[in-house]
């Protein structure tokens, strides 16, 4: 029988009329800078950021409004958005008479999961603890835990969800932390030196393991980044296999040093070479703020660590230093400063791996702050890349920002053969804006996201830069460390309350945002902010992937009362569901049975008065 080669044609046709219908919608919203926050209060002192796998963004930190309105003491502040940075919900929570939200990640299950620190959290210890806080990605709470020994001070600076585990005590959904604890030697010594921090939880945050690490317990070791190992070449480690970094006076060569831990994932003990510890430093202090172990590089299995060093020669202020070794830190392979070399101030604070088709694949991509050459001033946010191997800089970098101070604090990246459209590839950027031009002169400080390109470009506040660089030539230590358990936790009471505020500073595509626009709709460059508390055109679905059979939940909004329709087809255009609203308005909720659809792509599209919206679904077994 000869192919049906026309009705293979009208198949094709029909796919690729589905996916301009999805990415016309998704292409225009990729590039975008908004701020977050309360018109007068202070959010996100920092912020951890990641995409969804929906497309979407979500990102935490912390702000002082209150739930009578005013300000107050600060809480954890929780943004969730659209692909496009539109807000779909945002919560304070309160867990104790303070709190501080500092990293975030997206569960295997769609939840979210977020670390941090609380004061005299309600029910638990006196003094500061480490939490967890899982959320559903409506933002509801599923659980949340302290971590710590009554009146020592315990802070959870970042997290991750484990993909490897024994089987037995520890599994895939486990989530590991790194920060600091001031407990030490067994014993609370009433002293402000701490030692590095590190546990392990189910996904329902019960404690598994935890243990701190440090020297002399008047001396003072600390812990910022962590990352699972996924490389399991018997030559060089063992998947599961746990790094961190941060920062020592214990060990080193002057001041503090980045301090880089590999640890046993099952018990945190450190083991059999690769697993070990080591220091590296200048005549200064240095640290270490992110790590990550390169998967796609030459060299997989390496780690690579950014920071904040001052001690690069004749600079009186700090520089961003890059460090890589082998899967055992103890080796080192490559070391740089980077930034103006002069007295501004720059450092390193996040780093993922760069493994897009554009770029060389495993290179890394940087962010933290700059005072580039004097001309950004003060600090602006910015983006840069290294090249895996050598630490050297990789083409002109980007700062963005306003007249204030602006830092970036946390970078993702998203990439196709994970769950990323070729259109949606760049980076996404949390940190906070000081800067009176992007929030207004009465507002102090709010959380401030940054979607670019693969070119580093988001469209408007922004200033090519220049950094140059040299090698640090750091001196290396490898002691290893005490380390002890702690095993104490503790379940407190939560509460929480919704906020809406959203303001977007520039855009390129209107058709992304429906009637939200500000002044110059569709006009490349700085826009007057508008505050858009309803953005209409917005879809978040969620379990995204689902599996065959469980209902599909689509929240969307809709600025004012109308008649809504709702049309999922598969990849090739086939009705499978479709309904009417006929007066909706606001947030709505729609729940749609996916009962007998086989496994594979879906197309939602909601129709509104003015405007429709489209994103995709995935049905798994």
């Amino acid at each position: 029988m000869k192919p049906n080669h026309s009705k293979r044609t009208f198949r094709l046709l029909a796919a690729m009329l589905v996916l301009m219908l999805v990415g016309s919608g998704e292409i225009l919203a990729q590039r975008f800078q908004w701020v977050y926050g309360s018109p007068n209060c202070v959010e996100a002192g920092r912020a951890g950021v990641t995409q969804l796998r929906n497309g979407g963004y979500v990102s935490v930190g912390e702000s002082n409004w209150t739930a009578a309105g005013g300000c107050g003491p600060t809480h954890i502040y929780v943004i969730y958005t659209a692909p496009n940075g539109a807000l779909v919900w945002s919560n304070i929570y309160t867990i104790g008479t303070s709190d501080s939200a500092l990293d975030v990640v997206e569960c295997c299950n769609g939840d979210l999961a977020i670390c941090g620190v609380t004061t005299n959290a309600m029910g638990c210890n006196p003094g500061r603890d480490a939490f967890l806080l899982r959320l559903n990605n409506a933002g509801g709470v599923v659980a949340v835990h302290t971590y710590g020994t009554p009146n020592s001070d315990e802070i959870a600076w970042n997290l991750v969800e484990a993909k490897s585990g024994d089987g037995i005590t520890t599994n895939p959904g486990d989530l590991i932390v790194a920060g600091s604890t001031t407990f030490q030697a067994g014993i609370n010594l009433g002293i402000p030196a701490r030692d590095g921090y590190i546990f392990r939880t189910t996904a329902n945050l019960a404690l598994i393991w935890d243990r701190h690490y440090g020297g002399p317990a008047s001396r003072d070791d600390y812990l910022y980044g962590i990352y699972e190992c996924r490389v399991g070449v018997p030559a060089i480690g063992v998947a599961g296999d746990v790094v961190v970094t941060g920062g020592t006076n214990t060990w080193g060569a002057g001041g503090y040093d980045i301090w880089m831990l590999r640890v046993n994932g099952n018990n945190g003990t450190i083991g059999a070479l690769p697993q070990n510890a080591a220091t590296y430093g200048g005549p200064r202090d240095d640290e270490g703020r992110a790590i990550i172990e390169l998967r796609f590089a030459t060299n997989p299995g390496d780690l690579v660590v950014t920071g904040i060093s001052f001690s690069r020669p004749g600079n009186i202020n700090s520089e961003v230093a890059m460090l890589q070794t082998t899967p055992n830190p103890c080796v080192p392979v490559a070391d740089h400063y980077a930034g103006d070399n002069d007295p501004h101030p720059d450092g390193g604070m996040d780093l993922k791996e760069d493994a897009f088709p554009t770029t060389p694949c495993g290179d890394v991509i940087v962010t933290g702050f700059t005072d580039w050459g004097g001309f950004i001033n003060p600090p602006n946010v910015f983006l840069q890349r290294f090249a895996a191997g050598t630490m050297n800089i990789l083409g002109g970098g980007m700062a963005y920002g306003g007249s204030g101070v602006d830092w970036g604090w946390s970078v993702d990246n998203c990439r196709r053969d994970l769950f990323c459209n070729n259109e949606t590839e760049g980076y996404i950027v949390a940190g906070f804006t000081q800067s009176p031009d992007l929030i207004g002169a009465a507002d102090p400080q709010q959380l401030y996201m940054i979607k670019t390109d693969v070119a580093l470009q988001s469209g408007c506040n922004e200033t090519p830069i220049v950094f140059n660089h040299q090698p640090a030539n750091f001196i290396r230590q490898c002691p290893l460390p005490v380390n002890q358990p702690i095993m104490m936790n503790c379940i407190p009471n939560i509460t929480q309350f919704p906020v809406q505020w959203a303001t977007q500073l520039c855009y390129l595509f209107p058709l992304a945002h429906g009637n939200g626009g500000g002044e110059g709709d569709g006009i490349s460059g700085i826009k007057a902010p508008v505050t858009i508390p309803v953005v209409e055109g917005a879809i978040t679905s969620y379990p995204n992937p689902l599996t065959v059979g469980t209902p599909l939940n689509l929240r969307f909004a809709v600025a004012k009362p109308a008649q809504i329709g709702i049309t999922v087809t598969d990849i090739v255009g086939h009705v499978v569901y479709q309904t009417t609203e006929p007066n909706a308005v606001g947030t709505v909720l729609q729940v749609v049975p996916t009962k007998g659809w086989p496994k594979g792509t879906y197309v939602v599209r909601i129709d509104m008065a003015e405007t429709s919206s489209t994103t995709k679904v995935e049905l798994t077994d």
